[in-house]
């Protein structure tokens, strides 16, 4: 047990650094420090705050079952071996931002009831959050993550204001991928209850979204300027052909962060659509890609439109956006944009 404060500043461990089952009674800072040998924080209960800046762990990096109940601040931790953070309880603050994840991440189980996240952390092999709790989003925007399984627990309450309970009584939970980029994975439903995936701005790769009932998935992804890159639409259980192909329309919208709310403008549609396009091109899904092509000319002769009336606008530019407008709509009406006979 540490019944003060501890204070570290560019130390370094030659072998196994053994915390295992320790408490640490007040703040906890190490800054610069490196772990050259297994780091091993298991069990460990850091009662102040917990501040790990800038710290380099080159083996095993043991936090399972941790208990932070104060802050927690692991920002730019450079992970270069296992990282386990399973089981453990993040009560306050937790950022792990601009932290490096060189080999597989295992967030198993893991606990956030606070404010958290790991903006433009990296993740260069597997990241594990299956069965995390959270109270309110999970909050994986900007980050960079190779291959991510995620299944949240059907056993979150809602202790943040951004989870909510639908008529039913089950949960809808939100995982924030904002502007995140995401390689390969699995992204799946907890067997009660909902979770949201606000892709908005993110980059989508070989990724599966799942359901163990078997439902359809569509309504639980947002897709707004999303990047397609590999991504096979119609995998699995995403089906967006019975959703109307409405790729940003989402069952519950309050539990999605603010920003991610509402309808999206005509703009923002209209490049969801051409990226999607894009996407289905790439795979080979000619149904998916026609049916994008054509949402996405609609979204631009409605474009057209608001800046024909925009009365801000020199009337030359409001003209020639005028003359777009009834183009595009002549060739709707005589051919449906090539994509209807």
């Amino acid at each position: 047990t540490f019944t003060g404060p501890l204070t570290l500043r560019d130390v370094r461990f030659e072998r196994s650094g053994g915390f295992r089952n320790a408490t640490f009674e007040g703040d906890l800072q190490l800054r610069g420090g490196v772990f050259a040998g297994p780091a091993v924080f298991k069990h460990c209960d850091f009662r102040g705050d917990a501040r790990l800046w800038h710290t380099q762990f080159e083996a095993h990096a043991n936090f399972r079952r941790a208990r932070f109940p104060s802050e927690a601040y692991l920002q730019a931790g450079d992970f270069t071996d296992y990282a386990r953070f399973s089981r453990a309880t993040f009560d306050g603050e937790t950022t792990f931002e601009l932290a490096e994840f060189d080999d597989d991440a295992d967030f198993d189980r893991a606990r956030f009831r606070g404010n958290h996240g790991f903006r433009r952390a990296s993740f260069d092999r597997i990241t594990d959050f299956s069965d995390v709790l959270v109270d309110g989003p999970l909050d994986l925007s900007t980050a960079e993550v190779a291959t991510l399984e995620l299944t949240p627990s059907d056993g979150s309450t809602d202790g943040g204001g951004s989870t909510h309970t639908d008529g039913g009584g089950a949960e809808t939970q939100c995982v924030d991928l904002r502007e995140a980029t995401v390689g390969s994975g699995t992204l799946g439903q907890p067997a009660s209850g909902a979770v949201l995936y606000d892709c908005t701005d993110a980059t989508i790769g070989d990724v599966s979204f799942t359901d163990p009932r078997g439902g359809p998935v569509c309504d639980r992804v947002r897709f707004a300027r999303t990047r397609f890159e590999d991504f096979v639409f119609e995998n699995d259980d995403l089906d967006p052909a019975a959703a109307g192909w409405r790729l940003y329309e989402v069952a519950d919208p309050g539990a999605l962060p603010e920003a991610s709310r509402g309808e999206p403008d005509t703009e923002t549609l209209r490049q969801t659509f051409l990226n999607a396009k894009n996407g289905a091109d790439e795979t080979g899904n000619n149904t998916a890609a026609s049916a994008f092509f054509y949402r996405e000319l609609t979204y631009r002769r409605r474009r057209y439109a608001e800046l024909a009336r925009d009365g801000t606008r020199r009337w030359r530019d409001r003209a020639a956006d005028a003359t777009k407008w009834g183009r595009n709509l002549a060739l709707m009406l005589s051919t449906g944009y090539g994509e209807r006979p």
